[in-house]
């Protein structure tokens, strides 16, 4: 009763941190299961090539669709209402891969529908993330920003933690292939509260739900002027441009990782939830660490600096001749990456054009998802050339720690500017023709 009036007198601004802190708690299932899916479909019968398109072809997707979609929902009235929709739609999909060995029994073909199943899943997980962070940006104050990122990531990461080491624990004790099939669909459904949260969320300035409610009118400045802001002179593409930099060489050493663990190291499920689990738990601490870091240096100079921590991990990986080291590096990759995540993600944020933030996503996702398609793609050829899988990450780990340093030569200093080119407002054509 107590808890429930100290709630009640919360102001809007504290309620909607909770309720999205919550919503990533709730969300953790899904998450925890999710990271399951490459190893289902390896079980399932996925070659390497195929888990090579399970990271290459929803970046494509994305690449395609990101801006599109991002111009779609900078002209929508109401793009908040896509958030439900599309997490409904993501969760529904991944869960129909319990059903694939049923429907495609005996046909040697499971593996590949699992694939073409979890390749799918990244159309209404793009839609989301499309809207996701714009929503933020409408609820959460910027002072606020930072203590909500690294307290929702701790939360999430606290709950993905404990699932995931006990996923991997039923996983090695119930027979194949019942075992995933109870834990997918104990996680999707139970991930679905989250919905609840979202739906609780309310504009700290009108008091409307802001799932629901019809954004005001803003100044359109269109693709083609809004792409021109891609180069190396602005913020927003500075963090854009220094992260594909910096990142092509981890893109195409993910799908690699997933083999040598699984293939070569041969890695069992319970590992492999022990190898999730302790990333999570140490980003339990991480995002802590990370908090009082970006608040003593500032996110510029702090994503600057710990934009050298990513290339780490392929390096490492590579360097390690057995699974125990591996836990280990994931383990102390866990603590240190939230340190890069939270000033990365403030500086996008503050870098956006203001009122632009939908189609600002749509191409930032764009760049990132072309260069995930051809460089994991480029990762998996490059084992058809050589027998040394662990030579092949390390040198995906050197050139991208040589790109980090890109954050050193064009520094990113996020301020808010007035935009250069040409706008004109959104026609009023009323809400039956913006969704």
């Amino acid at each position: 009763m107590k808890m429930k009036l100290k709630f009640k007198q919360l102001d809007t601004g504290h309620r909607n941190l909770l309720f999205l802190v919550s919503e990533h708690v709730w969300s953790g299932f899904y998450t925890s299961v999710f990271s399951f899916g490459a190893v289902y479909a390896i079980r399932m019968g996925a070659s390497d090539s195929e888990i090579g398109y399970l990271s290459s072809f929803p970046a494509l997707l994305v690449a395609l669709l990101a801006i599109p979609f991002g111009d779609f929902l900078q002209k929508s009235h109401r793009p908040q209402r896509w958030i439900p929709i599309s997490l409904i739609a993501q969760r529904a999909l991944f869960l129909s891969i319990v059903l694939v060995p049923f429907v495609f029994k005996n046909t040697g073909h499971i593996g590949t529908a699992i694939v073409v199943i979890i390749v799918i899943t990244s159309i209404p997980q793009l839609l989301n993330s499309l809207t996701i962070f714009p929503f933020y940006m409408k609820v959460i104050s910027e002072d606020k920003r930072a203590s909500f990122f690294s307290t929702k990531n701790f939360s999430s990461n606290l709950v993905t933690g404990l699932v995931v080491a006990l996923a991997g624990l039923v996983l090695d004790r119930l027979p194949f292939p019942n075992n995933y099939q109870l834990v997918f669909t104990i996680g999707v459904l139970i991930s679905l509260a989250s919905l609840i949260c979202f739906y609780n969320v309310r504009d700290p300035e009108t008091g409307e739900r802001v799932i629901t409610s019809k954004k005001t009118q803003q100044q359109f400045i269109g693709k083609q002027n809004f792409l021109k802001m891609i180069n190396f002179r602005s913020d927003f593409g500075r963090v854009v441009l220094n992260q594909f930099m910096q990142y092509f060489g981890i893109w195409a050493a993910t799908p690699v990782t997933i083999i040598y663990i699984i293939n070569h190291l041969n890695a069992s499920d319970a590992w492999f939830g022990l190898y999730n689990s302790l990333m999570f738990w140490g980003l339990l601490a991480g995002w802590i660490v990370a908090r009082i870091i970006v608040k003593r240096f500032g996110e510029p100079q702090t994503l600057k600096w710990s934009a050298h921590i990513p290339p780490l991990h392929p390096l490492l990986i590579g360097l390690s001749t057995s699974l125990t080291p591996i836990l280990f590096i994931n383990l102390i990759f866990g603590l240190v990456s939230p340190v890069y995540s939270l000033s990365h993600n403030n500086c996008l944020l503050k870098a956006f054009p203001p009122g632009q933030e939908h189609l600002a996503m749509g191409v930032y996702s764009t760049i990132n998802q072309l260069g995930i398609f051809s460089f994991s793609l480029l990762g998996v050829f490059a084992l058809s050339y050589t027998d040394n899988i662990r030579m092949v990450l390390i040198v995906c780990g050197l050139i991208s720690l040589i790109g980090s340093f890109f954050f050193h030569f064009f520094p990113v200093k996020p301020k808010v500017e007035s935009i250069d080119f040409p706008c004109t407002h959104l026609p009023d054509q009323g809400a039956e023709n913006h969704v």
